[in-house]
């Protein structure tokens, strides 16, 4: 499938996101990953060592379905990029364009204009971010699912039905993708956010935050889960 076709520098950044939820390391540490050297036989980069060490490596740990599983998130949060991205450019507009209805509505016209922009600022860059949002979930939730490793998204579905796809996407896109920009909205205030989502302080409050939010909404949201689950993914052996 073509999500299934990747470059070993961003499956190396994904992993980090994700599993290993490090998205600061996916983020900052990018051109460091492939700086590889050796000294009598030892190899020196350890964040390459972690990803594609034969013995120790993430990738030589894992099974099929759990590297189908992050291709396919990649490419979820790239489709439900691109719908929410529509969204917010029909949200700016529409302020841009209604006429005022009264004071009141001139005077918060520009506080929301500003909100809209900064959810564009955010959702360009928070890809990582927002991966490991979904692991925190898939972490927290994931015993309560019978049979969870035998599951396998249905990805020949979400590429043959538009239907199909667009509620998977609308099902992430509440799931996961507006707790994570919503989380980074709150807690980076009016820091530029390329340097905020590359901070170890942000990606660490970033967690925090989200594993608060877990906690705190943990009925509502592990019913979201399962009904995604449910909905997104079914029985499969990968070989």
């Amino acid at each position: 499938m073509p999500y299934q076709i990747i470059t070993n520098e961003r499956l190396a950044q994904l992993c980090f996101a994700g599993p290993l939820q490090d998205p600061f390391t996916a983020k900052d540490k990018r051109s460091k990953l492939f700086n590889i050297e050796q000294q009598e036989g030892v190899m020196l980069n350890s964040l390459y060592h972690r990803i594609f060490d034969q013995k120790q490596g993430y990738l030589f740990q894992i099974d099929n379905i759990q590297l189908d599983e992050l291709l396919f998130v990649y490419k979820l949060h790239e489709d439900t990029k691109n719908f929410h991205r529509a969204q917010l450019e029909n949200q700016l507009a529409k302020l841009n364009q209604d006429p005022i209805k009264d004071e009141i509505d001139k005077k918060s016209r520009e506080s929301r204009k500003n909100i809209v922009k900064r959810y564009q600022e955010i959702a360009a860059v928070f890809i990582f971010h927002n991966i490991a949002g979904y692991y925190l979930l898939k972490s927290h939730f994931e015993d309560s699912n019978e049979n969870s490793d035998e599951l396998v998204f249905n990805s020949r579905l979400y590429y043959n039905d538009k239907g199909f796809r667009l509620e998977i996407i609308e099902s992430f896109l509440e799931l996961v993708y507006s707790k994570s920009l919503d989380i980074i909205t709150e807690n980076s205030g009016i820091e530029n956010i390329q340097n905020w989502t590359r901070s170890a302080i942000g990606a660490q409050k970033f967690i925090e935050k989200f594993q608060e939010e877990l906690i705190k909404k943990e009925y509502k949201i592990s019913n979201e889960y399962k009904d995604f689950i449910s909905k997104a993914k079914r029985a499969s052996k990968i070989s």
